[in-house]
């Protein structure tokens, strides 16, 4: 067996030994950053119920707030409908990275009221100078079943 060749094997079995390790870590990196913008996205609507709408506005994106006044924003949170959280599930995550490698994060959680009532919301949330910001929501569209 010559040197070339012992090398070529020698890089073939790195590379295969080393690739699920790469999917992984790359699949984690993914998973992690679903993961961080859950509990922004858990803060934003626990200050929409308990009224902080000033505190939820500031978790919004740059461009949301330019895009939108306070009362807008205040019209738009009160059609949620959500006054009272006794629990939030979040059902649906993941994350998107544009051309310019920006990430977003598309969640949908299920709240569920202290009265009992539950509202399903969507929430797209953009990672933003380090910090995960919402970008829209809206009530999720619910199934006839």
């Amino acid at each position: 067996m010559t040197s070339s060749s012992s090398g070529n094997s020698l890089l073939i079995y790195l590379i295969i030994a080393l690739f699920p390790a790469f999917i992984g870590l790359a699949g984690f990196s993914i998973f992690r950053n679903v993961e961080v913008a859950v509990p922004t996205g858990t803060t934003f609507l626990t200050h929409l119920a308990d009224d902080s709408t000033g505190s939820a506005f500031r978790l919004t994106s740059d461009r949301f707030q330019a895009d939108h006044t306070r009362l807008q924003f205040e019209t738009k949170t009160r059609a949620l409908g959500i006054d009272s959280i006794q629990k939030i599930d979040w059902s649906k995550a993941s994350i998107e990275r544009d051309k310019l490698g920006n990430d977003s994060s598309c969640l949908l959680a299920k709240v569920q009221t202290e009265a009992g009532k539950v509202i399903k919301v969507s929430l797209r949330l953009d990672h933003e100078n380090g910090n995960w910001k919402v970008a829209s929501f809206r009530k999720a569209c619910t199934s006839a079943s």
